[in-house]
């Protein structure tokens, strides 16, 4: 027969288990980092970053082409890169909340990249893509594994 014991002991138990999954400061979110408005954060393919206060996850999709020209190549056009980011709104961000897809496109000059992004409840932001890299390099070929981006989010006025 089960004591009152076990039964306190099991949930105990469960409790512990239930905290150790569950980064502190990330709700319920799973994401790759967790930086506050306004900081520049890098990502990787398929990694998201994750603003708890806002309830925003942006997830880095890919680069759709890269054109800049390689260092060490003299070219006509310096060309530009254009990737592909998710933005996601709620405490669940993986399921549910409005959705957007954008393309950010950077000249190779690497000034910043302004995109406002459509407003999620009763803010609008602003996603600044500061650079991309892996810059081509001559005779070198890239996997889009290798791609990085660097971005900041801000709040739109």
């Amino acid at each position: 027969m089960k004591t009152p014991s076990t039964f306190f002991a099991l949930g105990i138990a469960l409790i512990l288990i239930a905290a150790g999954c569950i980064t502190p400061g990330s709700s319920s979110v799973k994401a790759d980092v967790y930086p506050p408005l306004s900081q520049q954060f890098s990502l990787k393919m398929n990694q998201s970053a994750y603003f708890q206060q806002e309830r925003l996850l942006v997830r880095f999709l890919g680069v759709n082409s890269d054109s800049r020209c390689p260092t060490g190549v003299q070219c006509i056009w310096a060309g530009n890169v254009n990737i592909s980011l998710e933005l996601r709104e709620g405490t669940d961000a993986d399921t549910s909340g409005a959705i957007s897809d954008i393309s950010m496109v950077m000249d190779a000059g690497g000034e910043p990249t302004v995109k406002v992004a459509n407003s999620f409840g009763n803010e609008s932001y602003a996603i600044k893509l500061v650079a991309v890299n892996p810059y081509p390099q001559m005779n070198q070929t890239k996997d889009e594994r290798d791609y990085s981006v660097t971005l900041q989010v801000v709040r739109s006025p």
